[in-house]
């Protein structure tokens, strides 16, 4: 009888003490992940996650940043990322790698490289986890009269900058030894982008879009849809549709549309030209100014802050077509969120 009472006693405290873990397990996954996000980041998957990075990171990251990562709509890429650095000390070495090859921007942009406050790879590795959790669920908002649409692209970029190690890790190459494929890299930022994506084709993805419709610049009243509540997701708003008048076959006025005459070269799209820019170096300072010559290889121009030359852009292509470009000239055609995001041609055919 006795033996019976303490069976019972262990099987009430076993089962109490269950009971208390999930209740700290549901009020920590409410605290965590926003009302909006948990179609997207059901429980179990936010258990899972953070008991998977508890298991491998927990002397890399510490709770809060677990926890925001798990709650995040990227965070298994992140997560399966944390689980190979923690456990693969290739990982680690390709991160200390990185940090061994980051550079400056140019002297013009007149700023820091935002990777380089990384001293080492395993600050780097705490600096990604952060910095593509807070990218994740970021939204481009209006700014005055800018819009901040490419903060964490341009970010990006400065990661692989002329850096060999870098620009290795991001396409999936070890760069201790580029003869030697390393998928981790790659994978984090090929299932991000995957991840972000079905976030940004989410309702929850919605908040600023009725920011961007009572902007005049939209001239939202050329769209199908005119109200914040008919799209569904940022996507939805980003790749909005023209109205089309079916019998005459055009759309309301854009660069591609103008009244037809025959000595207007049309822009392919509702965008911002810009003539190029080339950077010169006077007396030791880099100087930009406008294109004023033919296109040459060894022209270095401006794209985003960042110098290129034509002869890295047109880098592995046929000796027979890059000769075509020398003594050219170009435009730069840059699309704004608040553009139509749509390619026309202003004649038919393939």
């Amino acid at each position: 009888m006795r033996w019976t009472k303490r069976i019972g006693v262990s099987i009430l405290v076993g089962f109490l003490s269950s009971s208390s873990e999930a209740l700290s397990q549901t009020a920590a996954y409410t605290d965590a992940v926003a009302p909006e996000l948990r179609e997207l980041v059901p429980a179990k998957a936010y258990q899972s996650r953070l008991s998977r990075m508890q298991a491998a990171a927990s002397a890399y990251l510490d709770a809060k940043a677990m926890s925001a990562t798990a709650a995040s709509p990227c965070g298994q890429c992140l997560t399966t990322f944390i689980e190979a650095y923690a456990t693969d000390k290739s990982v680690r070495d390709a991160l200390r790698a990185v940090v061994a090859g980051l550079q400056p921007p140019p002297a013009y942009a007149k700023a820091a490289n935002p990777w380089s406050a990384s001293g080492s790879g395993e600050e780097l590795f705490v600096q990604l986890i952060s910095t593509f959790t807070d990218w994740c669920t970021w939204l481009p908002q209006i700014e005055g009269d800018q819009d901040g649409g490419l903060k964490y692209i341009m970010e990006f970029l400065w990661l692989y900058y002329r850096n060999n190690a870098g620009v290795a890790f991001v396409q999936g190459r070890n760069p201790m030894d580029e003869t030697q494929p390393m998928p981790q890299g790659f994978a984090l930022f090929n299932d991000f982008a995957k991840e972000r994506g079905a976030y940004m084709d989410s309702p929850a993805s919605t908040t600023y879009v009725r920011q961007w419709l009572e902007d005049p610049r939209i001239e939202i009243e050329d769209y199908q849809k005119q109200r914040v509540e008919d799209y569904t997701s940022w996507n939805d708003f980003f790749a909005r549709e023209i109205t089309i008048d079916e019998e005459t076959q055009t759309i309301p006025s854009r660069p591609v549309t103008m009244p037809a005459r025959d000595y207007i070269i049309s822009a392919p799209t509702d965008c911002i030209v810009n003539p190029l820019v080339q950077v010169l170096v006077k007396d030791g300072d880099p100087h930009r100014q406008f294109v004023e010559s033919p296109l040459n290889f060894d022209m270095v121009l401006d794209v985003k802050n960042i110098p290129i030359s034509l002869s890295d852009l047109l880098a592995g292509v046929p000796e027979k077509y890059r000769a075509k470009f020398v003594g050219g000239s170009g435009l730069s055609c840059v699309l704004m969120p608040n553009t139509y995001h749509h390619y026309h041609a202003p004649v038919s055919g393939t």
